[in-house]
């Protein structure tokens, strides 16, 4: 993996989606995207055809079963055109499931419901001529509007162009019969327009409340068209951060995020810790506080850049963003933590484990000679990463966030033991007693919690909850040390685990000489291959809330 998250890494499904949208310069410019339009235009004239072939089966059962109204229509009369229309609708949606032009595929369409209306125009006057009573009863115009303005993604300007149409053909139609003298019959044409007004009305109803659709999804367009945008800017912010451009999100943290990314001038890989803006506000408790907070951060800071160990990552940069978060720029790091070291391979042989304690001891003794006290040593902060082809060293994080011994020592006890130490399982019993005599033998504590676990694969404790767990740092004595461990390991172990830091080591310098006096052999090879460390786990997909751009 590459990076240093300092949480077991989480997969989260799901893959961001892609809006497509533009502009409505013509009349036949698409809404939607190609596909939407195309679908959208096959599925009105698959539905137009349905109707029509089921209105033809009716007007054939009509001609066998019941007999003509006298001075009624031809029976006969309307299926030739209706007929021809069934063919034009699978003949559009063919092409549109085939083409997926947007500007074709919508003039198709158009053309289609042009040709209905029409149609239904022509023979509706032809029906308002004879003697039949008419009644404000559903059209199949009207049906066919509302489909249309549902179904087909076009732009309001042809929308509304075709419901403009729809609504005034009918009189037009009927105007024209009347002045050419074909609208015969036993009425006269104030009588005609009446019974034209009374047939249409449910088609004009049907054109208003299509209008009103038209409008809504009109909205919405332009709201997700300004969602868009926003999401664009936001996404460009989130990518800067100072000098760095950020590429990659590592992984999730308790107190905030770690990102990859790259110097944007010298192009230098980095990696970034980003510390939570509402857990600061919670531990500060006021915006004085809060201030304090961030300035004694920004000291402790400069100190941990300080720390020049080779088992120290280090610390490149520190800042604010706009919203008060903390960011800590850090060298980026190619390997494991070591608690997934013991998730793959298992519990580690006492050799091993030494070797990583004094690694460990090296980086933890230069910055308590600093007064700096980590507080939160655990086998997450503990990263294991490849130095060349054969060479693995462990790599203390996290310094960007220890305490200097003195602040810590004045802070209220609630904030020392749930905001600084980040796990229970390696909590000091100093930490959580708000005790004032707070030095680095804290760290050694957790430290022999570390060994414990590498060795057997548990915390020294395991209880059900967290406060069970700090009251058995607190009075529990733990259990005999492991029995790979050996005698003197295992005293060494209890002693780190001791409850009074003055029966632990006086300091990590101490505990690296006792650790040599073990004389246990150099382990044999490499704990990782090559391949652990070019494992690439995303975490792109996990939603973020950080806005990173810099004050």
């Amino acid at each position: 993996m590459q990076g240093h998250p300092t949480e077991p890494s989480q997969r989260s499904a799901g893959s961001a989606g892609s809006i497509v949208h533009s502009g409505t310069g013509s009349a036949l410019s698409p809404v939607g995207g190609p596909e939407d339009t195309a679908t959208g235009v096959v599925r009105f004239a698959v539905i137009l055809g349905g109707i029509l072939t089921l209105s033809l089966l009716a007007l054939e059962l009509q001609r066998l079963w019941l007999e003509r109204p006298a001075g009624g229509p031809s029976g006969n009369a309307p299926l030739a055109p209706m007929l021809t229309m069934v063919f034009a609708c699978l003949g559009v949606a063919g092409m549109a499931n085939r083409q997926r032009r947007p500007a074709l595929v919508l003039t198709a369409a158009s053309a289609l419901l042009v040709l209905h209306t029409l149609l239904a125009a022509w023979f509706g006057a032809q029906m308002l001529a004879g003697p039949l009573q008419v009644s404000a009863r559903p059209s199949w115009t009207g049906v066919v509007l509302l489909l249309f303005s549902l179904l087909v993604a076009a732009p309001p300007l042809l929308h509304y162009a075709l419901l403009t149409f729809s609504s005034l053909v009918a009189p037009f139609v009927l105007a024209v019969l009347i002045v050419t003298g074909q609208a015969g019959g036993p009425h006269a044409p104030p009588q005609l327009a009446r019974r034209m007004i009374v047939a249409n009305s449910s088609t004009w109803i049907c054109a208003i409340v299509s209008v009103a659709i038209v409008i809504h999804r009109e909205r919405d367009r332009r709201r997700m068209q300004a969602m868009a945008k926003q999401l664009a800017t936001a996404r460009g912010e989130l990518q800067e951060l100072g000098s760095y451009q950020l590429e990659r999100r590592l992984g999730p943290g308790r107190l905030g995020e770690v990102w990859q990314a790259t110097h944007r001038t010298l192009a230098r890989p980095a990696a970034i810790k980003l510390v939570g803006a509402d857990l600061l506000r919670q531990a500060a408790g006021s915006p004085e506080q809060l201030e304090r907070t961030l300035a004694r951060f920004q000291q402790e800071a400069k100190l941990a850049a300080r720390l020049t160990s080779a088992h120290t990552v280090q610390v490149f940069d520190y800042g604010r963003t706009d919203d008060g978060q903390i960011f800590y720029v850090m060298e980026l790091l190619r390997g494991l933590p070591l608690h997934k070291v013991v998730e793959r391979f298992g519990p580690q042989p006492p050799e091993r484990v030494v070797a990583w304690l004094l690694e460990t001891c090296d980086s933890l003794a230069e910055a308590h000679s600093f007064g700096l006290i980590h507080g939160d040593v655990k086998p997450e902060n503990l990263f294991l990463t490849r130095e060349g082809l054969h060479h693995e060293v462990v790599k203390v994080l996290d310094f960007g966030l220890a305490v200097v011994r003195d602040s810590l020592a004045q802070a209220p006890a609630a904030t020392r033991g749930e905001f600084r130490a980040a796990a229970p399982e390696y909590l000091a019993p100093e930490m959580d007693s708000g005790s004032a005599e707070l030095d680095g033998r804290a760290d050694l504590y957790a430290l022999g919690g570390v060994a414990w676990f590498l060795l057997t694969g548990r915390p020294v404790f395991v209880r059900d909850s967290v406060k069970a767990l700090r009251e058995a740092h607190q009075n529990a004595e733990p259990s005999p040390p492991p029995a790979n461990a050996g005698a003197g390991l295992g005293q060494l172990l209890l002693r780190l685990l001791a409850k009074n830091p003055d029966d632990r080591p006086e300091s990590a310098d101490a505990l690296a000489a006792e650790l040599r006096s073990l004389a246990l052999p150099r382990p044999d090879g490499p704990t990782i291959g090559v391949e652990e460390t070019e494992l690439v786990e995303d975490f792109r997909s996990r939603p973020t809330l950080i806005r990173t751009r810099r004050k």
